[in-house]
């Protein structure tokens, strides 16, 4: 019998909480409670509301906390507002299952092929309006599934290659979702959806065409991004109070109707306000948390940044956490390639096997990292249970006499001594390789530019832009090498549309996979992890690992490794892990927090 119930309401490590009877709530608060302009905290809260546990201690009120980014970047915002039907545990979401988080419970029938999702109830959204399966439903079939929106069905809930479950609206709390084969990995799918899993009907649905048929579809997807206003209204521990006129500064506010408390019965969150303000770049994010004029960041300082601070760290107020094993450097190859000839090239396996063997990692590592690398191929992560220690190793060595013997053999070779190989053609064989502005990645593409022509004849040519230009070009055919992050290695499952064709365009390095897969190994890697999510947790790992291999094998791309990767924040505040995770299989670019419970010391 299929296992039915995937989800309990007292989790996260969570104690049961008399809340009730203890319950605390921000002075804020209580001044707009005792002025008569906010209701009392028995009125604001469910019946059942969600209980975290803190990760040290109860904490206190007050504060506002400032961060800095490089970018008006969405998933900054995100990461402190998102609230899913489910949520993945903190701080190391591959240590435990998702547990329900605005859902209670998530129900499957005994062949596993429906889930029932049971909604908290008496949950509002930050205005005070009740919170319920029609904001569900409202963002599933008016947003998701209505083709003129800009906001396409999640890949993360596909279930095959663009066939995603049959959403119903069962009543005020409850949703059904029906799959087309039994679906175990259910829970993991809906944790992987960045957005919260609702958008306020009442706020929105007057902009919508199907409610009003004033409304066009062009001012609705103006609500699309994350900063157009929308999460003025939210479920979230803070609500978006002001953004200024030149997009530099995002001001957050508490959420007076937030849903969830501490063990002692406080209403989350206790910090009142976020401020995110937009910098230049990486560097200026850093020296704002060495000098204190911002109290956090796991997106964009790191390991470059570790020398500097640790020399300043003496006599400031800032500590250094660490993520374990991060994601790190991979090159991307563009398998549908407007050229032939490059087309070609990358999808010979002789060829990206020599690239993965012309890199030389340990260089990189002492350079680049401060020898916190481990050097792998691509690969799942070593925190997933799909990680194979062997087939992580494949290629990750440096062997140029063997990356040319391979070369050679596929038929590439220099034929008029100049130094760099040619295409059957006689043309020279010369990659173009994008790279974002990025004070960790740059560089380490400027050795390979330099090391790997010299090393095995083949052309590389760096083109570095800005991050938004970048990636606006990877989602042509027009470009070659990409460099950024592995995407999703330790949950690839939840990530499907990072390593295979869900639907169109996906992956972004092999867009037309879904139609004619670049060889058969590729093929049967994506068979496999298709259909690992209705198998067996044994069964899944087994093959998973198979999997594995294949795409190390065949080198489906190249990896420079895993790493120890530095966070800073300030030493103010209160239950800060000082060892997480960070990685986007969970939808997080950081994660080391569950920023509700964070509070300031002093």
């Amino acid at each position: 019998m299929f296992n039915r119930l995937i989800g309990i309401s007292v989790a996260l490590g969570l104690a049961a909480s008399n809340w009730g009877a203890t319950a605390g709530e921000a002075p804020m608060l209580a001044e707009l409670v005792a002025a008569g302009s906010l209701p009392p905290l028995e009125e604001r809260l469910p019946a059942n509301p969600l209980v975290v546990a803190p990760l040290n201690e109860v904490g206190t009120y007050g504060g506002t906390l400032s961060r800095g980014s490089a970018l008006l970047f969405p998933p900054v915002f995100v990461n402190m507002t998102r609230e899913g039907l489910v949520s993945y545990a903190f701080p190391d979401p591959s240590a435990a299952p998702p547990i329900p988080n605005l859902a209670e419970s998530l129900t499957f029938n005994d062949d596993g092929t429906i889930l029932t999702i049971k909604l908290r109830e008496g949950i509002r959204w930050s205005d005070g309006e009740p919170f319920t399966a029609d904001d569900v439903a409202f963002f599933w079939q008016d947003v998701m599934e209505d083709p003129n929106t800009s906001v396409p069905i999640h890949p993360a809930l596909f279930v095959a290659p663009g066939v995603a479950p049959e959403f119903e609206q069962v009543d005020k709390y409850t949703v059904r979702l029906t799959y087309p084969f039994a679906f175990k990995y259910a829970a993991q799918s809906l944790a992987a959806v960045e957005d919260t899993f609702a958008w306020p009907k009442h706020m929105l649905s007057k902009d919508h065409p199907r409610y009003n048929s004033d409304a066009t579809y062009e001012d609705f997807n103006k609500w699309a991004p994350w900063w157009s206003g929308r999460n003025s209204v939210s479920v979230g521990a803070w609500r978006m109070e002001s953004i200024s006129n030149d997009n530099t500064l995002v001001r957050l506010e508490r959420n007076p109707y937030y849903w969830k408390v501490d063990t002692a019965g406080n209403q989350l969150p206790y910090i009142d306000f976020v401020e995110n303000n937009i910098v230049p770049d990486r560097q200026s994010v850093a020296l704002g948390n060495i000098s204190g004029e911002f109290d956090y960041d796991g997106t964009w300082v790191g390991n470059q940044h570790l020398p500097l601070f640790l020399r300043e760290q003496e006599g400031r107020d800032f500590s250094i956490g660490w993520f374990n094993n991060t994601p790190g450097m991979s090159i991307y190859m563009n398998y549908d390639n407007a050229n032939d000839n490059k087309r070609n090239l990358i999808r010979n396996t002789s060829f990206r096997q020599a690239m993965s063997l012309a890199i030389d990692r340990d260089s990189i590592n002492r350079q680049f990292f401060l020898d916190l690398l481990d050097p792998t191929a691509f690969s799942f992560s070593p925190n997933s249970p799909y990680y194979d220690a062997e087939a992580g190793t494949l290629f990750a060595e440096l062997d140029l006499e063997r990356a040319n013997a391979l070369l050679d053999a596929a038929g590439y070779l220099d034929n008029n001594g100049d130094g760099i190989r040619e295409y059957a053609d006689g043309t020279n064989i010369e990659l173009v390789i994008d790279v974002a502005n990025h004070d960790l990645y740059v560089p380490i593409t400027e050795f390979l530019v330099e090391t790997i022509p010299a090393g095995i004849g083949i052309g590389l040519v760096m083109n570095n832009q800005q991050q938004d230009l970048i990636f606006e070009r990877r989602q042509t055919l027009d470009w070659d090498l990409h460099v950024f992050d592995i995407y999703g290695s330790t949950a690839p499952l939840a990530k499907l549309e990072d390593w295979v064709p869900v639907s169109q365009g996906f992956p972004f390095w092999h867009q037309n996979a879904i139609v004619e897969p670049f060889s058969p190994e590729y093929k049967e890697f994506s068979d496999i992890l298709l259909g690992a999510r209705a198998m067996d947790y044994d069964t899944r790992v087994s093959e998973m690992k198979r999997a594995n291999r294949l795409m190390t094998e065949n080198a489906f791309n190249i990896y420079v490794g895993f790493y120890r990767r530095a966070f800073i924040y300030n030493s103010n505040l209160g239950n800060m892990p000082s060892e997480a995770m960070r990685d986007v299989s969970f939808g997080l670019l950081e994660g080391p927090m569950r920023p509700e419970q964070v509070y300031f010391k002093q």
